[in-house]
């Protein structure tokens, strides 16, 4: 009686084992897919980030996008979380971490370290509200076109 209910125990025991490592597989393949974007989506909005980086200075930058400037920090949290700016207006990413950064705002975009990126936010319908994504964080913030 002894033994059939070790080896009880031992079936248990490697069940839970087994059960443990694929649930441990899925939430490991849910977080690698999280922040992956659709590049063939072609949203009614647009964006004209052909620019590149800015031939502003960041100082120039500063003061010509005061209030249509986004700050990503270095855990992609974003200040101010909110802005609302005209149709067609174009608005400052700025990228204050030590790395660079994959940003969706629309389409996805490369941000260097400590660069900015100056994009010109167009939208069909107004008003709209568009997220921002930093890297695997989505909607850290929203633009509102109005």
């Amino acid at each position: 009686m002894q033994n059939g209910k070790r080896f009880f125990s031992l079936v248990v025991l490697v069940l839970l084992i087994v059960l443990a490592f694929f649930m441990f597989q899925s939430l490991s393949k849910n977080s690698a897919n999280k922040g992956v974007y659709n590049k063939d989506v072609n949203p009614v909005e647009s964006i004209n980030n052909t620019e590149g980086e800015s031939t502003l200075s960041y100082k120039d930058a500063l003061s010509e996008y005061e209030d249509r400037r986004i700050e990503l920090n270095t855990a992609c949290g974003a200040i101010p979380d909110s802005i609302t700016v005209s149709n067609n207006e174009s608005v400052m990413i700025d990228n204050r971490a030590s790395e660079d950064r994959v940003i969706k705002v629309g389409e996805l975009m490369n941000i260097k370290a400590y660069s900015f990126k100056i994009i010109k936010i167009s939208s069909e319908t107004v008003p709209t509200v568009w997220s921002v994504d930093c890297y695997k964080t989505p909607a850290v913030a929203k633009i509102i076109i109005q």
